[in-house]
């Protein structure tokens, strides 16, 4: 145990020795009424009976109060308990990386449910989440705050499912909400450079990853149907080069549709550039998709890593409180309690 405070120890116990030995000093009778031929009452048996019973609770009082007033320097100081914890952290970082296009909207508003089972289902690592569309929004950096995650993708639930199957708005209540959240940053330069810029959402995602130098597990869950509507800075293959040169693994998830993906998009190239990561493509229809991806995930390196120790200071009054107040009570108690004993009638 140690004291968080402790000059109010250092400075209290001296100052209380002091004072003690200013009042117990021994004095010379100065003033009052000299009493002549005392000794007679002095031999008198009662005389010492009740003279002995008088230093005994005069002791008693001292001591208790010397206590008392330990008891409170003690709480003054703060008795405290420090805990030293050993910490190990999973080296595994996931990124869910979702395109917010209104074509994709159908298999974003259909897999909130499954992200948010993967996100239970691989406790221990860390998580982001980035949306794109025209340009890319980090929505949570990498953090281990697993209800800040799950909370979000509630809100990204609640979002998706204020579109209609046509991608217009619908008539919810938290119209203007949902649509600042999905589409506040995601759609800048949208009138020059297009929409559903697949391979720069990609790229910025890659890139969200903190101290890529470090030897890290890295994954990112993509959900696109890779329907290009515009001019991109980095195409798909470009950007799963990028992912690959940082070995970022990404595995990706497509609605169904032709060849598994949306009429208009290209299923083989989509493939072909997350298998270039050492990932695999999965279509939403696919039994067991979710399941996959965490068995995917979970059969990456997950070497644990050392965290900074974690001190936890925890206060301990209790015993120190429980003395100040059992002997406070003693102290107020004395007030009501006859001193030497009975009265003695003359």
């Amino acid at each position: 145990m140690e004291m968080i405070f402790p000059p109010a120890l250092y400075i209290g116990i001296p100052l209380l020795a002091v004072l003690a030995l200013l009042r117990f000093k021994k004095r010379e009778f100065k003033g009052g009424v000299r009493a002549a031929y005392t000794q007679a009452v002095k031999n008198a048996p009662l005389f010492k009976k009740l003279l002995i019973r008088y230093k005994i609770f005069t002791y008693m009082t001292v001591a208790v109060y010397i206590i008392c007033v330990i008891s409170s320097l003690t709480l003054l100081s703060r008795p405290a308990r420090t805990d030293i914890i050993k910490q190990e952290q999973s080296n595994r970082d996931v990124f869910l990386c979702m395109d917010i296009s209104t074509s994709v909207n159908d298999l974003n508003k259909s897999l909130i449910p499954d992200l948010k089972k993967m996100v239970t289902g691989l406790s221990g690592d860390r998580f982001g989440i980035t949306i794109f569309n025209t340009s890319a929004v980090l929505l949570i950096p990498l953090t281990d705050d697993y209800d800040y995650i799950l909370d979000t993708l509630d809100k990204l639930g609640e979002a998706f499912a204020s579109l209609d199957d046509s991608g217009f708005w619908g008539t919810g209540n938290n119209f203007f909400e949902a649509f600042n959240f999905i589409f506040g940053g995601t759609a800048v330069g949208s009138e020059e450079r297009g929409s559903s810029l697949i391979g720069d959402g990609l790229a910025s995602c890659a890139y969200n990853f903190s101290q890529l130098d470090e030897d890290r597990s890295r994954c990112i869950i993509f959900t696109t149907d890779n329907d290009l509507e515009g001019m991109p800075y980095a195409t798909l293959p470009q950007a799963a080069d990028i992912c690959a040169s940082y070995d970022i693994i990404v595995y990706g998830i497509a609605p169904k549709g032709m060849g598994g993906i949306l009429s208009g998009a290209d299923p083989e190239e989509f493939k072909a550039a997350v298998e270039s990561t050492g990932g695999k493509l999965f279509i939403q229809s696919d039994s067991g998709t979710v399941n996959g991806i965490i068995d995917s995930i979970k059969a990456l390196r997950a070497n644990q890593t050392e965290a900074p120790p974690l001190t936890m200071r925890t206060d301990m009054p209790a015993v120190p409180f429980v003395f100040c107040a059992a002997f406070f009570a003693l102290i107020l108690a004395s007030g009501f309690l006859p001193v030497a004993g009975k009265k003695v009638r003359h």
